[in-house]
């Protein structure tokens, strides 16, 4: 059974050392990387959103509007870049989960963090896990946010949900991992933080 402390010790257990990336074909994800390196100092965060339900907990997800320049129309967590102004990387994910879907941060309790993530466009992720009461009101950003949808975290975190594609883009062979949930497709960055979190949490 999932719960908040057994969450809270494999967390806790974590050792935060290692940057994950996002394409498991290294040597295009490299080439990709480096046609980006612009962004290469860029970090950003993002919030993995745990709300209870029963014996489970679900998982927040929004789905990027068509109008943003970056990842648009993708599935993924509440984030974005960590601003100056921004504390921490956890104070970052609890600003732009508000800003996009409305999220009070101090409704938010931070049980931890995974290690940063390393995306073909060059940015740093770091994904915080929170833990919310209860399922809020949205109010969601109609220039970022087009819908929200909840995921079972237990579906989540199944090894058997997890697929790998490979494919090919401009020429070059891929391999990435595909979480489908429904009529949902999760993939690219957000699919390789839920891989990692169900490492974690297995």
């Amino acid at each position: 059974m999932l719960t908040k402390s057994f969450i809270m010790e494999r967390l806790a257990r974590n050792r935060i050392t290692n940057i994950k990336c996002q394409d498991s074909n290294e040597k295009h994800f490299l080439n990709n990387f480096r046609k980006n390196q612009s962004n290469i100092n860029k970090l950003a965060a993002v919030l993995i959103t745990l709300i209870p339900n029963g014996n489970d907990f679900n998982v927040l997800f929004t789905k990027r509007s068509d109008k943003l320049r970056v990842h648009s129309g993708q599935i993924s967590f509440p984030g974005g870049v960590v601003e100056k102004d921004d504390s921490d990387e956890v104070s970052a994910a609890l600003r732009e989960a508000n800003e996009e879907v409305g999220i009070d941060p101090v409704s938010v309790n931070v049980l931890g963090i995974l290690d940063l993530y390393l995306t073909g466009t060059g940015y740093k992720v770091r994904p915080v896990i929170g833990l919310i009461k209860s399922e809020p009101e949205y109010k969601l950003s109609s220039e970022e946010v087009d819908y929200v949808f909840n995921v079972p975290l237990s579906f989540l975190i199944d090894n058997k949900n997890h697929q790998k594609i490979k494919n090919i883009t401009h020429g070059k062979k891929r391999t990435f991992y595909l979480v489908e949930y429904n009529d949902y497709y999760i993939w690219g960055v957000t699919a390789g933080i839920i891989l990692k979190l169900s490492e974690v949490l297995n």
